[in-house]
Protein backbone atom coordinates (compact mmCIF):
# COMPACT_ATOMS: atom_id res chain seq x y z
CA UNK A 1 0.00 0.00 0.00
CA UNK A 2 1.01 3.62 -0.52
CA UNK A 3 -0.09 6.45 1.76
CA UNK A 4 -0.62 9.19 -0.83
CA UNK A 5 -0.96 12.05 1.65
CA UNK A 6 0.23 12.78 5.17
CA UNK A 7 2.40 15.25 7.09
CA UNK A 8 5.39 13.52 8.67
CA UNK A 9 6.85 16.84 9.83
CA UNK A 10 3.83 17.52 12.06
CA UNK A 11 3.71 16.53 15.71
CA UNK A 12 3.23 14.01 17.13
CA UNK A 13 4.59 12.11 14.10
CA UNK A 14 7.93 13.86 13.78
CA UNK A 15 8.76 13.27 17.44
CA UNK A 16 8.43 9.51 17.00
CA UNK A 17 9.28 9.20 13.32
CA UNK A 18 11.21 5.93 13.54
CA UNK A 19 8.33 4.19 15.29
CA UNK A 20 5.78 5.71 12.89
CA UNK A 21 7.69 4.44 9.85
CA UNK A 22 8.35 1.03 11.41
CA UNK A 23 4.67 0.59 12.24
CA UNK A 24 3.68 1.63 8.74
CA UNK A 25 6.02 -0.88 7.14
CA UNK A 26 4.76 -3.56 9.48
CA UNK A 27 1.21 -2.78 8.34
CA UNK A 28 2.17 -3.20 4.68
CA UNK A 29 2.72 0.43 3.71
CA UNK A 30 5.63 0.42 1.27
CA UNK A 31 5.76 4.14 0.46
CA UNK A 32 4.54 7.41 1.98
CA UNK A 33 4.10 10.85 0.43
CA UNK A 34 4.61 13.56 3.04
CA UNK A 35 3.30 17.04 2.18
CA UNK A 36 4.43 20.51 3.19
CA UNK A 37 2.09 23.10 4.66
CA UNK A 38 4.18 26.28 4.63
CA UNK A 39 7.72 27.41 3.71
CA UNK A 40 8.84 26.62 7.25
CA UNK A 41 8.23 22.94 6.43
CA UNK A 42 10.42 22.80 3.34
CA UNK A 43 13.75 22.16 5.08
CA UNK A 44 12.13 19.72 7.51
CA UNK A 45 10.60 17.87 4.59
CA UNK A 46 13.95 17.77 2.80
CA UNK A 47 15.38 16.10 5.90
CA UNK A 48 13.18 13.07 5.22
CA UNK A 49 15.28 12.18 2.16
CA UNK A 50 17.25 9.56 4.09
CA UNK A 51 14.13 7.65 5.13
CA UNK A 52 13.46 4.58 3.00
CA UNK A 53 10.15 4.68 1.16
CA UNK A 54 9.42 8.31 2.04
CA UNK A 55 8.74 10.81 -0.74
CA UNK A 56 7.82 14.45 -0.38
CA UNK A 57 5.65 17.18 -1.85
CA UNK A 58 6.66 20.80 -1.30
CA UNK A 59 4.34 23.77 -1.53
CA UNK A 60 2.21 26.41 0.21
CA UNK A 61 -1.17 25.36 1.60
CA UNK A 62 -4.08 27.78 0.99
CA UNK A 63 -4.35 28.33 4.75
CA UNK A 64 -0.79 29.71 4.63
CA UNK A 65 -1.26 31.73 1.45
CA UNK A 66 0.41 35.14 1.28
CA UNK A 67 2.82 36.93 -1.05
CA UNK A 68 5.97 36.54 1.05
CA UNK A 69 7.10 33.05 0.07
CA UNK A 70 10.19 32.68 -2.10
CA UNK A 71 9.37 31.09 -5.46
CA UNK A 72 13.01 30.32 -6.27
CA UNK A 73 13.47 28.62 -2.90
CA UNK A 74 10.45 26.43 -3.61
CA UNK A 75 11.86 25.53 -7.02
CA UNK A 76 15.17 24.52 -5.42
CA UNK A 77 13.41 22.27 -2.91
CA UNK A 78 11.28 20.70 -5.66
CA UNK A 79 14.45 19.76 -7.54
CA UNK A 80 15.47 17.28 -4.83
CA UNK A 81 15.49 13.66 -5.91
CA UNK A 82 12.84 12.45 -3.45
CA UNK A 83 10.40 15.27 -4.27
CA UNK A 84 7.52 13.94 -6.35
CA UNK A 85 4.84 16.66 -6.31
CA UNK A 86 3.88 20.26 -5.60
CA UNK A 87 1.74 20.25 -2.51
CA UNK A 88 -0.23 20.69 -0.47
CA UNK A 89 -1.76 23.45 -2.58
CA UNK A 90 -5.19 24.66 -3.66
CA UNK A 91 -8.07 26.86 -2.55
CA UNK A 92 -10.15 27.01 0.64
CA UNK A 93 -13.07 29.45 0.89
CA UNK A 94 -14.10 28.45 4.38
CA UNK A 95 -14.59 31.07 7.12
CA UNK A 96 -11.49 32.64 8.60
CA UNK A 97 -9.21 31.65 5.73
CA UNK A 98 -6.77 34.01 3.96
CA UNK A 99 -8.28 36.39 1.38
CA UNK A 100 -9.44 34.60 -1.75
CA UNK A 101 -7.34 36.81 -4.00
CA UNK A 102 -4.22 35.89 -2.02
CA UNK A 103 -5.08 32.21 -2.23
CA UNK A 104 -5.64 32.40 -5.97
CA UNK A 105 -2.35 34.20 -6.52
CA UNK A 106 -0.43 31.67 -4.43
CA UNK A 107 -2.09 28.78 -6.25
CA UNK A 108 -1.49 30.41 -9.66
CA UNK A 109 2.24 30.73 -8.98
CA UNK A 110 2.46 27.10 -7.90
CA UNK A 111 0.49 25.92 -10.93
CA UNK A 112 3.09 27.61 -13.10
CA UNK A 113 5.92 25.96 -11.16
CA UNK A 114 4.30 22.52 -11.48
CA UNK A 115 3.90 23.04 -15.22
CA UNK A 116 7.51 24.18 -15.62
CA UNK A 117 8.90 21.24 -13.65
CA UNK A 118 6.49 18.58 -14.94
CA UNK A 119 5.30 17.67 -11.44
CA UNK A 120 1.79 16.70 -10.29
CA UNK A 121 -0.21 18.59 -7.70
CA UNK A 122 -1.45 17.43 -4.30
CA UNK A 123 -4.65 19.46 -4.05
CA UNK A 124 -6.75 20.76 -1.17
CA UNK A 125 -10.09 22.32 -2.03
CA UNK A 126 -13.03 23.48 0.09
CA UNK A 127 -16.03 25.43 -1.25
CA UNK A 128 -13.92 26.58 -4.20
CA UNK A 129 -14.28 23.94 -6.89
CA UNK A 130 -15.48 26.26 -9.66
CA UNK A 131 -12.41 28.45 -9.24
CA UNK A 132 -10.18 25.39 -8.87
CA UNK A 133 -11.34 23.91 -12.17
CA UNK A 134 -11.11 27.28 -13.93
CA UNK A 135 -7.50 27.71 -12.83
CA UNK A 136 -6.58 24.14 -13.67
CA UNK A 137 -8.06 24.61 -17.13
CA UNK A 138 -5.40 27.26 -17.76
CA UNK A 139 -2.73 24.56 -17.28
CA UNK A 140 -4.00 21.55 -19.20
CA UNK A 141 -0.77 19.56 -18.86
CA UNK A 142 -0.73 19.66 -15.06
CA UNK A 143 -2.18 16.61 -13.34
CA UNK A 144 -2.44 15.53 -9.76
CA UNK A 145 -4.77 14.33 -7.05
CA UNK A 146 -7.41 15.78 -4.74
CA UNK A 147 -6.73 14.61 -1.21
CA UNK A 148 -9.19 13.79 1.55
CA UNK A 149 -12.26 13.34 -0.62
CA UNK A 150 -15.58 13.76 1.21
CA UNK A 151 -18.09 14.67 -1.51
CA UNK A 152 -20.45 12.74 -3.78
CA UNK A 153 -20.02 10.85 -7.05
CA UNK A 154 -20.78 13.77 -9.39
CA UNK A 155 -17.77 15.82 -8.28
CA UNK A 156 -15.57 12.72 -8.19
CA UNK A 157 -16.48 11.96 -11.79
CA UNK A 158 -15.79 15.57 -12.78
CA UNK A 159 -12.33 15.35 -11.20
CA UNK A 160 -11.63 12.06 -12.93
CA UNK A 161 -12.73 13.48 -16.28
CA UNK A 162 -10.24 16.32 -15.76
CA UNK A 163 -7.55 13.66 -15.36
CA UNK A 164 -7.16 13.98 -11.60
CA UNK A 165 -7.00 11.11 -9.13
CA UNK A 166 -9.24 11.10 -6.06
CA UNK A 167 -7.75 10.18 -2.71
CA UNK A 168 -9.91 8.66 0.03
CA UNK A 169 -9.05 8.68 3.71
CA UNK A 170 -10.82 8.56 7.06
CA UNK A 171 -14.11 9.97 5.75
CA UNK A 172 -14.88 6.88 3.68
CA UNK A 173 -14.73 4.68 6.79
CA UNK A 174 -17.62 6.59 8.40
CA UNK A 175 -20.84 4.65 7.86
CA UNK A 176 -22.81 7.88 7.79
CA UNK A 177 -20.74 9.39 4.96
CA UNK A 178 -23.21 8.13 2.38
CA UNK A 179 -22.29 10.37 -0.54
CA UNK A 180 -18.56 9.91 -0.10
CA UNK A 181 -18.98 6.15 0.13
CA UNK A 182 -21.14 6.19 -2.99
CA UNK A 183 -18.41 8.06 -4.85
CA UNK A 184 -15.84 5.51 -3.72
CA UNK A 185 -18.02 2.64 -4.92
CA UNK A 186 -18.59 3.93 -8.47
CA UNK A 187 -15.34 5.71 -9.36
CA UNK A 188 -13.05 3.69 -11.68
CA UNK A 189 -10.37 1.94 -9.66
CA UNK A 190 -7.73 3.50 -11.91
CA UNK A 191 -8.68 6.91 -10.45
CA UNK A 192 -8.46 6.03 -6.73
CA UNK A 193 -5.73 6.64 -4.17
CA UNK A 194 -5.69 6.02 -0.42
CA UNK A 195 -4.29 8.19 2.36
CA UNK A 196 -4.03 8.61 6.10
CA UNK A 197 -3.82 12.43 6.18
CA UNK A 198 -1.82 11.83 9.36
CA UNK A 199 -1.76 13.23 11.97
CA UNK A 200 -5.43 14.23 11.55
CA UNK A 201 -8.02 12.66 13.84
CA UNK A 202 -9.48 9.30 12.82
CA UNK A 203 -13.24 8.63 13.30
CA UNK A 204 -12.44 6.67 16.44
CA UNK A 205 -10.72 9.74 17.90
CA UNK A 206 -7.17 8.40 17.63
CA UNK A 207 -4.42 10.35 15.93
CA UNK A 208 -3.98 9.04 12.41
CA UNK A 209 -0.72 7.45 11.29
CA UNK A 210 0.27 5.99 7.91
CA UNK A 211 -0.29 2.49 9.30
CA UNK A 212 -4.06 3.15 9.22
CA UNK A 213 -4.13 3.23 5.41
CA UNK A 214 -4.96 -0.47 5.57
CA UNK A 215 -8.31 0.42 7.17
CA UNK A 216 -9.14 2.65 4.19
CA UNK A 217 -8.16 -0.09 1.74
CA UNK A 218 -10.31 -2.64 3.56
CA UNK A 219 -13.31 -0.30 3.63
CA UNK A 220 -12.98 0.53 -0.06
CA UNK A 221 -12.69 -3.15 -0.96
CA UNK A 222 -15.86 -3.90 1.01
CA UNK A 223 -17.77 -1.01 -0.60
CA UNK A 224 -16.72 -2.02 -4.08
CA UNK A 225 -17.02 -5.78 -3.64
CA UNK A 226 -13.38 -6.27 -4.53
CA UNK A 227 -10.53 -8.25 -3.04
CA UNK A 228 -8.46 -6.34 -0.49
CA UNK A 229 -5.18 -7.35 -2.08
CA UNK A 230 -6.40 -6.20 -5.49
CA UNK A 231 -7.51 -2.85 -4.10
CA UNK A 232 -4.15 -2.40 -2.37
CA UNK A 233 -2.17 -3.36 -5.46
CA UNK A 234 -4.14 -1.18 -7.89
CA UNK A 235 -4.17 1.94 -5.71
CA UNK A 236 -0.42 1.51 -5.23
CA UNK A 237 0.03 1.31 -9.00
CA UNK A 238 -1.98 4.51 -9.36
CA UNK A 239 0.21 6.30 -6.84
CA UNK A 240 3.43 5.06 -8.41
CA UNK A 241 2.26 6.21 -11.82
CA UNK A 242 1.12 9.64 -10.62
CA UNK A 243 4.23 10.36 -8.55
CA UNK A 244 6.69 8.54 -10.88
CA UNK A 245 7.81 6.33 -8.00
CA UNK A 246 9.85 3.32 -9.10
CA UNK A 247 8.77 -0.12 -7.94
Amino acid sequence: MIDAHCHLTFEPLTGSLNAVLQNARGAGVSAIVSCAYAPSDWSLQAGLAAEEGVFIAQGVHPWAADSSWDEQALRRHLARSNCVAVGEVGLDYGPGRPPRASQRETFKRQLRIAEDLGLPLVLHCYRAFDDLFAMLDEHHDVGGMLHGYTRGPELAERLATRGLLVSFGAAVTRKGARRCREAASVLPLSKILVESDAPSRWPSGVTSTPSLVGDVVAELASLRGEDVSTLAMETSKNARRLFAIDQ
